[in-house]
This record gives structure tokens, sequence and C-alpha cells, in this order.
């Protein structure tokens, strides 16, 4: 029995996603979505402004913005 889903469920980059995301939840996807939070209610995660954040963290919470923003127009 496949787990595969017949349509696409997320596209990052080249990565075409079929399946589950569940196993690729780790505790640092946790705290990026924790810190989103924080970023949205203005607090940065790092002390000083924009360009003292993690370039990574950055695109977490870019990414975890546009899902949400997906999400509340599907609504």
């Amino acid at each position: 029995m496949s787990l595969e889903h017949p349509h696409i469920l997320f596209e990052m980059g080249d990565e075409v996603i079929r399946h589950c995301l569940v196993g690729r939840v780790t505790s640092q996807s946790l705290t990026w979505i924790e810190e989103c939070n924080y970023i949205e209610a203005g607090i940065l995660p790092e002390a000083g402004g924009l360009n003292n954040q993690y370039e990574i963290d950055l695109r977490a919470f870019s990414i975890i913005q546009g899902e949400r923003a997906l999400k509340q127009s599907e609504q």
C-alpha cells in the first residue's frame, strides 16, 4: 500500500512532496512555529534588528506566514 498522495501536497524549491510531512517535524520546526507567533507580534527572536536575525530563521518564518495566509484565504 502506497502512502503517496496522488496530488502534490507541498512544493519547496525543486522538491515535490506527495506524502505526510509528520516525519519531518523536529523540535526546530516547532520552535520556528512558536517564534513565528512572536514575529507576528513584532518581537524578533534575536537581539537587534532584522539584519541581526539568522537567514534560515527568516526563511522559515516566511514559509510559515505564507502557509498561514493561504489557509486563512481558503476559509
